[in-house]
């Protein structure tokens, strides 16, 4: 292999360089491979540099060459040779436009999808954040691999312990998700918000656009940072609202200051930042409820505190054995935290999208070819004339560089469109991590990302590529004596050279195009198969919305309002059940705690029993349409005044009881003195998704733990227009500043957990459509072009009395020959598809081989329909016209 391309490239050269250079250099290197390969050292990475080697000394050498040519004449003559170049392709380009408008949209659809999908890449991946030196702000979590936790959240008395003891970071700061009721002049607004002890923003290495950031004298005071957004929104961009009051929750709440309109942390949604006041006292090391950021200290590096916080877990655990055994601590850079979501995602998008480079390459290299083969005599007449392989290679590169140079510009201008529209498809979920599991979000918002410098750079460096690898296979497939070219007639028969050329183009692009194809089919599937699980309950005619209480203070008042509210929707005309809860299947919150079997010794147990913690009413499980298992539902028995019951889920009885029956059990979260017997076990659901299976969940009395906030579900056949005017009107009776937000149907929240996989499979089969049309476009040009050049030996045939099945099954089966041979070799691709798409999706089922034998024979399907058309004209030509024009 090797040695074929050394010849192929030396060929190219002046006689000079290729014996005087060339030739003993790689000479040499041979002896040195086949001498590792015996000793079986180092042959495969020998044979890696051997090839780099070979180009950049091939390059080298063509350089001086033109070099030299060009220094044989004076400046002015050296322009006109470069613009007499330039100026005779695009002549040559003229008179062929359909040739060049073929190379030119070939060359935008894959320049252009590869600079669209890299924008978004750039903008993840490979763009530092807006914050100073964001490497060294890490993002640190607790995980447990005994209980299979991953990227927990950490403790307050942790998080002392954690300041105290390392050398590592200048500052750690902890921060959790908070809600803020905006009111005033406008209708009142829930404002994401979060809650940080002092010290975030300086972590981050940012400053506010006016006034200063939350100190330390803060924390026990009312006060607010507001976003650009927020500011521009809501107080008309005026400065002076600074040291001024913004009323929220119904208190009022200083305004310290204004951040930059670039800033979002930790989300884009994200409007405001108050002061966390935590009486550390009254914490638990079991209760891991805050985020924690920091920044490492100059001279600190991340490898060396990841070995401080290792050994400091250890001396926690050891200090801690009833809460903090097996606990570890995961420390990560900002900018890996922020891409992790995406990243996948996007590097798959980016494989499709080369791939459909590399296609729409060896489409237009197959379009030159063709091109090479008809000039092949005016090549060898400028041979004749004195003009050498270089000067050969550089009029192919000028005119190959022109076509790449078109194909570029319209693959940005597309690009910059297709920027936009991908930017418009792209769901929230794909822009940031969810406010209540992630640590950190996507930036800079992909919603907002454009086209800019780094992927025209990107364009332009793929147009240079293309067109140096197109001019070497023009020099290639026209090198030869050029007197015996001279020599040659006028016939349009091929040799078997061309013929083998083209029939390996054909393989090549087939084998390309199975990859998107195969891997569009299997993540279609596997989509199909979330579309049909089962959720556990009835997701149709549910409205859902979130109403929030921060401005009443007492339990009892939050408990007796929310009971009104709902007795109020639930006798709105239409609505056939309505019940509340803290936390909706599918909206991503994740309010998990770990709680304790009583009169069970936690030692004997294999992990910490942990479950998604519920506050609800009784109603909430029949508006959902959740079954009774064993057991019973909260009734009137059960209120605020009577002891503390509770309902568990199928999946919890099953992992932390197992065959025992937990009816009448007793479970505590904190405190023995407040445990909660359980009286009902509920059927499971799929709370977190329909890729997930069901979780542990625990439900508790809403009366007998009042949350500052509830999310109604109401069962209802009408639409939200027609029932949350009712709703609202209903809950504004009742007090007038609060606001009703989250307003969607169960379906649009099941849709919003499909949109990641929706967005990357409607892309991905774009992708996988246009490297399906680009190989069945190239097979036919291919097979085509073969037709055409054999149309003498056709009319021949049938002039001999073959009939026209007979040529139709000749020119398929020359077709289909190198289509098969692609299929075959694009499956072996496709296995290492499969172990990629396996470890991001999990294994895979006979459905899913199916789902890979029907892309398959969907390419081949599109290959014999490109193999029959040039079949049906050739066999219905009249061979005597062809015989006498010959």
């Amino acid at each position: 292999m090797l040695e074929r391309v050394t010849r192929r490239l030396g060929a190219l050269l002046p006689e000079k360089y290729r014996r005087e250079v060339f030739e003993p250099v790689c000479s040499d290197w041979r002896m040195a491979h086949l001498k590792a390969r015996k000793a079986g050292r180092g042959s495969r990475r020998f044979g890696l540099v051997f090839g780099s080697g070979l180009v950049l000394l091939f390059l080298h050498c063509l350089w001086i060459s033109l070099r030299q040519e060009s220094a044989s004449r004076k400046g002015s003559a050296k322009m006109r040779w470069i613009l007499q170049d330039i100026r005779l392709s695009g002549r040559g380009l003229m008179r062929n436009p359909g040739f060049a408008l073929a190379v030119v949209a070939v060359l935008a659809l894959g320049i252009g999808a590869n600079s669209a999908i890299f924008t978004f890449l750039d903008q993840v991946v490979f763009r530092p954040l807006p914050f100073p030196d964001p490497s060294r702000v890490l993002m640190l979590s607790t995980f447990n691999p005994r209980q299979g936790s991953e990227r927990e959240e950490v403790s307050i008395p942790d998080l002392i312990d954690w300041r105290e003891r390392n050398r590592s970071f200048s500052s750690l700061v902890g921060y959790t998700a908070w809600g803020l009721v905006l009111s005033g002049d406008h209708e009142p607004e829930d404002i994401a918000t979060v809650a940080t002890q002092a010290g975030l923003f300086e972590a981050l290495g940012v400053s506010p656009l006016h006034g200063r950031t939350i100190l330390e004298s803060d924390e026990p005071t009312r006060a607010v940072i507001l976003s650009h957004r927020l500011w521009q929104r809501r107080f008309n961009g005026d400065p002076s609202v600074v040291g001024r009051t913004a009323r929220m929750d119904g208190q009022p709440y200083l305004v310290l200051g204004v951040m930059k309109p670039d800033f979002a942390f930790p989300t884009p949604a994200v409007e405001a930042w108050v002061p966390l006041h935590v009486e550390a006292r009254e914490q638990s090391r079991r209760s891991r409820w805050i985020q924690v950021i920091g920044r490492l200290k100059e001279g600190a590096t991340l490898e060396q505190a990841r070995q401080e916080f290792n050994a400091l877990a250890a001396a926690l655990g050891q200090e801690h054995p009833d809460t903090n055994k097996d606990w570890q601590i995961a420390l990560e850079p900002l900018p890996q935290v922020v891409a992790a979501q995406a990243r996948s995602a996007l590097w798959m998008l980016q494989g499709a999208v080369i791939l459909v480079l590399l296609i729409a390459c060896v489409n237009a290299g197959a379009l030159l070819l063709a091109r090479c083969h008809l000039r092949r005599r005016e090549i060898a007449i400028r041979r004749a004339l004195g003009a050498g392989r270089a000067r050969i290679f550089l009029s192919a590169l000028t005119e190959n560089f022109l076509l790449c140079l078109g194909g570029a510009a319209l693959g940005v201008a597309a690009a910059a469109l297709g920027v936009r529209v991908l930017a418009s498809m792209m769901p929230a979920t794909l822009q940031s991590y969810d406010f209540y599991k992630a640590s950190a979000a996507a930036f800079p918002l992909l919603k907002q990302a454009g086209l800019d410098w780094r992927a025209v750079v990107l364009a332009l460096g793929l147009s240079l590529a293309t067109a140096a690898a197109l001019a070497l296979l023009a020099s290639g497939f026209t090198r030869g004596a050029w007197s015996q070219r001279l020599r040659e007639g006028g016939g349009t028969d091929v040799g078997h050279r061309s013929h083998r050329a083209r029939r390996l183009l054909v393989a090549l692009q087939v084998a390309l195009a199975l990859l998107p194809l195969a891997g569009a089919a299997l993540l279609s599937r596997k989509f199909v198969e979330q579309l049909q699980v089962d959720p556990g309950f009835e997701v149709d005619n549910l409205l859902t919305f979130e109403v929030g209480m921060g401005h009443l203070e007492k339990a009892s008042d939050r408990a007796a309002f929310v009971r009104r509210v709902r007795d109020e929707v639930a006798s709105i005309a239409g609505v056939e059940a309505a019940g509340y809860t803290t936390v909706l299947p599918f909206t991503g919150v994740d309010w998990r705690a770990g709680f304790h079997i009583l009169d069970r010794d936690p030692a004997a147990q294999d992990t910490d029993p942990t479950a998604l913690v519920h506050r609800l009413h009784p109603e909430y499980f029949r508006a959902l349409g959740i079954a009774l298992q064993r057991g019973r539902l909260f009734d009137s028995r059960d209120h605020s005044a009577s002891p503390l019951v509770a309902l568990i889920n199928e999946a919890a009885a099953r992992r932390y009881w197992g065959n025992d029956d937990p009816l009448g059990e007793k479970i505590y979260f904190r405190s023995p003195q407040q445990s909660l017997q359980i009286i009902g076990v509920m059927a499971s659901i799929r709370s977190s998704g329909l890729s997930h299976e069901p979780v542990p969940e625990i439900y508790l009395l809403f009366d007998q733990s009042p949350a500052h906030y509830f999310r109604m579900a109401v069962r209802t056949p009408l639409g939200p227009g027609q029932v949350m005017p009712a709703v609202k009107e209903r809950i504004w009776a009742e007090d007038a500043e609060l606001p009703v937000t989250e307003v969607s149907s169960m379906q649009e929240i099941l849709d919003r957990t499909m949109a990641p996989q929706r967005f990357t499979l409607t892309i991905m089969g774009l992708f996988a459509a246009a490297a399906l049309l680009l190989s069945a476009t190239g097979t036919y040009a291919a097979i085509a072009y073969l037709v055409a050049q054999r149309r003498r030996e056709m009319s021949v045939r049938m002039a001999l009395g073959a009939g026209r099945g007979q040529l139709m099954s000749l020119v398929i089966r020359t077709g289909m020959r190198p289509a098969l041979a692609g299929s075959a070799l694009g499956l072996v691709g496709a296995a290492a598809l499969w172990t990629f798409l396996e470890r991001v999706m999990g294994g895979f089922s006979l459905a899913d081989l199916t789902a890979l034998a029907a892309a398959v024979l969907l390419l081949l399907a599109a290959a014999l329909c490109a193999c029959w058309l040039p079949a049906r004209r050739a066999s219905s030509v009249d061979p005597a016209s062809v015989i006498r024009s010959s």
